[in-house]
């Protein structure tokens, strides 16, 4: 399993970019800043979106990556969340009223991007992952993700909290944890970049974009 920190920020300027994940390519957590840090070609491998909650600062590039999609012809993006999430975003980002409505683009029948309701607790099949959606405390409702892969390897991203997680161990073991320290994500050097937290990581590549 391979975790590109693509951005890892509240706020943006050049070298730091808001928050996205991509695993293994193809599966992204959070749309910060995946148009901003991937090229066109990585972008095309993006089939499956989960996004944590409505803050902006994790769903701005959902424009950008509905609006790629459309204009070069990839095909449909699926965005996944809990609905309380969904019931925002889709009328603030997605629906045509800022944009293009991206769920009905260029088609009904073929539209861009489509959004499916995860429910809390509940473990899915996406992309050939078993993902499961894990409520945390935060300002609105969020969750985080424990994503585990065909061959073993698994991650748990704790979403926008810093305290009561412990819940969560109740369900998961990961061997890899992204959390949000002090508004970013640190590595513990005092870098405010990219984070992660190992109990094992072997055979676990992490990298980040410079976000």
């Amino acid at each position: 399993m391979e975790i590109q920190v693509l951005g890892a920020h509240q706020y943006e300027s050049k070298g730091r970019r808001l928050t996205s994940f991509l695993v293994d390519g193809v599966l992204a957590i959070d749309a910060g800043s995946l148009t901003s840090a991937l090229s066109l070609a990585e972008q095309q491998r993006i089939k499956h979106l989960l996004l944590t909650h409505h803050h902006f600062d994790h769903t701005r590039d959902l424009v950008t990556l509905g609006a790629n999609a459309a204009f070069c012809g990839w095909g449909q993006v699926k965005v996944y969340a809990i609905q309380d999430t969904l019931d925002v975003v889709v009328p603030c980002l997605l629906d045509g009223r800022m944009y293009i409505d991206f769920l009905s683009y260029p088609s009904e029948g073929a539209a861009c991007m489509a959004v499916e309701p995860l429910e809390p607790n509940v473990r899915r099949d996406i992309e050939g992952y078993e993902v499961l959606p894990l409520p945390v405390r935060h300002s609105v409702s969020c969750v985080g993700y424990h994503v585990a892969s065909a061959d073993g390897k698994s991650l748990f991203y704790t979403g926008d909290t810093t305290s009561g997680i412990s819940e969560c161990w109740r369900e998961i073991s990961p061997q890899l944890i992204l959390s949000r320290c002090r508004g970013s994500m640190s590595t513990g050097t005092g870098s405010g970049k990219s984070a992660t937290c190992r109990r094992d990581s072997s055979g676990m590549n992490w990298s980040s974009s410079g976000g």
